[in-house]
């Protein structure tokens, strides 16, 4: 507790100048995490979405790093929630965003991996690619070398940022791998980039899925693969005659082949048929069937 107080009392030190936090909003911020030690509660939604645009954001970074060493996992999870949803929401600062991915990443050293660095790679994963600099690269690229219980995370972030270099370590990792769980998640990482064993190791678990599954599944794996083996299960899926199950009723029930088509629309570069949150009728879904037939092998993605 008295490191505790030695670090708020250099926080403040470090504050002096800086615009003022809002005292009510600090408070509240104070009296739900008091809450989360002292009654083990959840964190509330959100206190971030109610701060005024007038708030300097190193302000409230200081005021919420005072707790950063508590090895309680809700109150982790709402910091970093905190961090993350000012620094997205309300920061529009490019050099402070940077900062932000540096205090992600130095999140990790401070306290159990199992807390705050998750919740701190949880956050990275939505950030931008631009915004990272090489230190932030070099540093997520060694942490994705090791084995613990966060290197997952980091190797999501590797592949994300589309670090090719890695793909020797993730192989290796794959090949000793024990779990179902690691090897997908090692094989989706691989297919981001690229590697054929990797997007393997995706299409087969996909196509294994039930339709239904797969349709509602895939929308994810794409957004991260982005790669041509995964959007041509969807194109195979355009002609699927399933209709969709009875617990959504309708006197028309749509065809899955119709919901492949919705998502088909944005991912397609010169795709015959255009977005339509309406819907689509057979006449549309045959054109998309006969453009895919003709064009499987040579379309382009719509990149990210």
């Amino acid at each position: 507790m008295k490191n505790l107080y030695i670090i708020f009392f250099v926080l403040l030190t470090i504050q002096i100048g800086a615009q003022p936090l809002d005292s009510t909003f600090a408070t509240r911020i104070d009296q739900n995490i008091q809450k989360m030690i002292e009654e083990n509660c959840s964190a509330p939604y959100s206190l971030v979405m109610d701060v005024q645009s007038n708030i300097a954001p190193d302000s409230l970074i200081y005021f919420l790093s005072r707790y950063d060493t508590i090895q309680n996992a809700d109150v982790q999870e709402f910091l970093y929630e905190c961090y993350y949803e000012y620094v997205w929401k309300k920061v529009v600062d490019t050099a402070f965003k940077k900062q932000m991915i540096t205090y992600f990443l130095n999140g990790c050293n401070a306290v159990n991996p199992t807390s705050a660095c998750r919740y701190a790679t949880e956050c990275m994963k939505q950030l931008d690619n631009s915004l990272f600099e090489k230190i932030h690269i070099d540093t997520i690229n060694v942490r994705a070398s090791k084995l613990t219980n966060v290197s997952l995370d980091y190797a999501y972030l590797s592949g994300k940022l589309y670090q090719r270099q890695m793909i020797p370590v993730f192989k290796q990792q794959l090949k000793e791998a024990k779990w179902d769980g690691e090897k997908y998640k090692l094989g989706l990482i691989l297919a981001r980039l690229g590697d054929e064993e990797g997007l393997a190791i995706v299409q087969k678990s996909l196509q294994e899925l039930p339709i239904f599954d797969r349709i509602f599944t895939i929308d994810g794996v794409i957004k991260y693969v982005k790669q041509k083996q995964i959007i041509d299960v969807l194109l195979d899926d355009l002609h699927a005659n399933d209709f969709l199950p009875s617990q959504y009723p309708s006197d028309n029930p749509p065809l899955y082949a119709q919901l492949a088509l919705h998502k088909l629309t944005t991912l397609i570069y010169d795709f015959p048929i255009k977005r339509n949150l309406d819907g689509y009728t057979d006449e549309e879904l045959e054109i998309a069937r006969k453009w895919a037939k003709k064009h499987k092998k040579n379309y382009q993605i719509i990149e990210e």
